[in-house]
Formats: structure tokens, C-alpha cells, sequence
């Protein structure tokens, strides 16, 4: 059995879970799992668990996250997001003036790096592997 940590650069198309099975099937074990789902279309780093390390799961996902997208103004569609059907179009002028009304909840992170935090996961990987 593999224990540890997989980094994988999710491309679009794929479900967080199909990365999962695919890696289930690469290691031949079932113990295996992911920090936080990303959306199919989205592209991006999915932290993969295997073995031992999936206890490390909750503590990998108290980490802050930082996300990159695009804001295209004027344009609405079904499912709120790029991969739904276009329902509403608005010129530029009239989607930033809907823009402007609208409150703005966007949070700027950044990756905790404490002293004390790198201890408290270094104690915890310590205790998985000898235990």
C-alpha cells in the first residue's frame, strides 16, 4: 500500500472523483482521496491522499485557498457559470452599471505559514507513520 501525498494538475472535462477512481486503479488501492472538490470545468491543483495520509485530510483542508478566474460582465446563463446555457446578454454599459449595484464578497487569502502550524502537521505526520 502507498501512503503519502499526490500533487495533480486537474485538467477541465475531469470530475475531482474521476481523478480519485484513476488513481485507485494507477496505486491498486482504495484508499485514496482528495482535500476539496473542483468543479469539471475547472482546472487547477486537487491535492490527492493516499493510504496513511488521508488522515492528514482535515488538516490540509483548514488551508487557505486562493482561486484565479475571469469576469465576463454582461452575460448570464443557467447555471451561473461558463458550461451553462446563455440566457440573458446586456450590452457593456448596462452590465457594468448591474455590476455596480450589486455587492462585491471577493476575499483576499493568503497561505498561513506559522511556526506553530508547521510543527503541529510535522508532530501529526510523525504520529501516522509510527503508529
Amino acid at each position: 500500500m502507498y501512503n503519502g501525498i499526490v500533487l495533480v494538475d486537474k485538467p477541465a472535462g475531469l470530475t475531482s472523483f474521476d481523478v480519485v477512481a484513476k488513481l485507485r486503479k494507477i496505486f491498486q488501492q482504495k484508499q485514496v482521496g482528495h482535500t476539496g472538490t473542483l468543479d469539471p470545468s475547472v482546472t487547477g491543483l486537487l491535492v490527492i491522499v493516499l493510504g496513511k495520509a488521508t488522515k492528514l485530510i482535515d488538516y490540509l483542508q483548514e488551508n487557505q485557498k486562493q482561486y484565479r478566474g475571469t469576469l465576463i460582465l454582461g452575460l448570464k446563463t443557467d447555471t451561473q457559470d461558463m458550461d451553462g446555457q446563455v440566457t440573458e446578454m446586456q450590452f457593456l454599459k448596462e452590465a457594468i452599471a448591474d455590476f455596480k449595484k450589486k455587492p462585491l464578497s471577493i476575499v483576499s487569502l493568503e497561505v498561513p505559514t506559522s511556526f506553530h502550524r508547521c510543527i503541529r502537521l510535522l508532530k501529526l505526520v510523525e504520529n501516522i507513520y509510527t503508529n
